[in-house]
C-alpha cells in the first residue's frame, strides 16, 4: 500500500479549475518529483494535500495509509504525519527559531539530542536560533531551517516546495544530506523542483509532470528532455530536439 495515494482528483482556487483527475502515489522510503512550468499547479496540488482551505477539491480521494484525509482540517493532517517545507516561508516576527523547534520536539516526543543532530546536518549556527523566524534570512537559511523542521517532524509523507531554488552549492549538499536522512528514516517524500542538479544528488522514480492542468507519470529519462528542450515537447507529444 502507498503512504500517499491521490486518486482522480480536481483541484479549484476561487472559481478556477487548476489541475484535474490527478493521480500520483508516494511510497515509504522513496522520492517522487513533481516538475512542471511555471503556474502549472504544483503548488496548489502541494496546498491540496495539507489541507488548505483555499484550494478547493472538487473530487476524487486523498489517502493517507489507507484513510481518506480529505474531510480533516490542517492540523489533523498535520498530526497524521503530513509535513511541508514552503517555497517561501513568511517572516514571523516575535517567534524565535529556537523557541518553535523546542516546541516542535516536544509535540513530537524528539529528543534533544536528535534536534542538535538535524542542527549540525544542516549547519544551523547558535545565531540563528536567537533571531526572529526567517526576518532577514538569506534564501538558503530559510531553505535549511525548513528541513530542520520537516526532520523535527518525523512525517509519515514529506513535501518539499522548490528546496533547491534560490540555494547556493552548499546549502543544496546539505538539504540533499537531510532529504536522505528522511529516505531512512521511512518517509515518502514529494520533491517538486524546477533543476535538474538536485536529482543527481537524490534517486527519483518516478517523475510526475504538471502541464495543461493534466499530471503526467513519466520515468527519470524525461527530466533530461525537459532540460534540452523545455516542456514544448511534452505538450505537443513529439520531440524534435532529442
Amino acid at each position: 500500500m502507498p503512504t500517499l495515494e491521490i486518486i482522480d482528483l480536481d483541484i479549484a482556487v476561487k472559481d478556477r479549475v487548476i489541475l484535474r483527475d490527478v493521480n500520483l502515489e508516494l511510497e515509504r522510503g522513496k522520492v517522487s518529483v513533481l516538475m512542471g512550468p511555471n503556474a502549472s499547479g504544483k503548488t496548489s496540488l502541494a496546498m491540496a494535500i495539507v489541507g488548505n482551505p483555499m484550494y478547493r477539491v472538487l473530487k476524487g480521494r486523498i489517502l493517507l495509509e489507507g484513510e481518506d484525509i480529505l474531510g480533516l482540517p490542517i492540523h489533523e493532517r498535520v498530526k497524521r504525519g503530513i509535513s511541508i517545507a514552503y517555497q517561501s516561508p513568511p517572516e514571523i516576527r516575535g517567534l524565535k527559531l529556537y523557541d518553535l523547534l523546542n516546541l516542535l520536539a516536544e509535540r513530537r516526543g524528539v529528543r534533544r539530542k536528535y534536534v542538535e543532530e538535524v542542527l549540525h546536518l544542516l549547519n544551523i549556527n547558535s545565531q540563528l536560533l536567537n533571531r526572529d523566524l526567517y526576518v532577514g534570512f538569506s534564501g538558503g537559511e530559510k531553505k535549511r531551517i525548513e528541513m530542520v523542521q520537516i526532520l523535527i517532524s518525523r512525517p509519515k509523507v514529506a513535501i518539499l516546495d522548490e528546496p533547491d531554488s534560490g540555494v547556493d552549492v552548499d546549502s543544496l549538499k546539505l538539504i540533499s544530506n537531510a532529504i536522505r536522512t528522511l529516505l531512512r528514516e521511512g518517509t515518502a517524500v514529494l520533491l517538486i523542483t524546477h533543476y535538474r542538479l538536485i536529482l543527481q544528488e537524490i534517486p527519483a522514480d518516478p517523475v510526475y509532470i504538471a502541464i495543461k492542468g493534466r499530471v503526467k507519470e513519466c520515468d527519470a529519462s524525461i527530466v533530461q528532455i525537459i532540460e534540452k528542450c523545455g516542456y514544448g515537447c511534452i505538450e505537443r507529444g513529439v520531440c524534435d530536439v532529442v
